[in-house]
């Protein structure tokens, strides 16, 4: 894209203008900025919490161990999260009754509010999209972010 310049500016974009990490970055801090103004004000609650509280809601049998590797954590990175969810009483950590070596993890009756009213309130902070994409060509972007977000990264093994 010779001669692109950058959203908002008249910068010179550059070699990075046709770089899919560059595109992606730009539309990130949008979304960024739309999570914070409709959920993080309200709500107090960063991406990264509401995509295990979503998580949860929709798969409420999921173990940790499935949570972790649908959000590329490792255990003891999603312990921490799990550590500041329940004590933002979002998740509730019980012993599994069928597995006494495993934990369940349930979300609160405030956790389900906060997943729900953030949910509302996403949906509503993406229509700002509808003046620049229409509902075929927002349908076939999510379809294309989908397909890139499954690629596997190669190992320097």
């Amino acid at each position: 894209m010779p001669g692109s310049t950058a959203p908002h500016t008249k910068l010179e974009e550059g070699r990075i203008a046709s770089l899919l990490g560059y595109r992606l970055a730009q539309v990130v801090a949008i979304t960024n900025a739309l999570f914070d103004e409709a959920v993080q004000k309200k709500y107090q609650i960063r991406p990264v919490e509401l995509t295990i509280l979503e998580l949860l809601n929709a798969n409420p049998d999921a173990t940790p161990t499935q949570l972790a590797k649908a959000l590329t954590f490792t255990m003891p990175s999603l312990t921490i999260w799990f550590d500041k969810l329940e004590k933002k009483e979002l998740i509730q950590r019980t012993r599994n009754p069928l597995d006494k070596r495993s934990m369940k993890i349930l979300l609160t009756p405030k956790g389900r509010r906060v997943v729900n009213g953030s949910a509302a309130a996403l949906l509503d902070a993406d229509k700002v999209f509808d003046s620049k994409l229409s509902p075929s060509e927002q349908q076939t972007l999510l379809t294309l972010l989908d397909k890139a977000a499954r690629v596997k990264v190669p190992s320097k093994a």
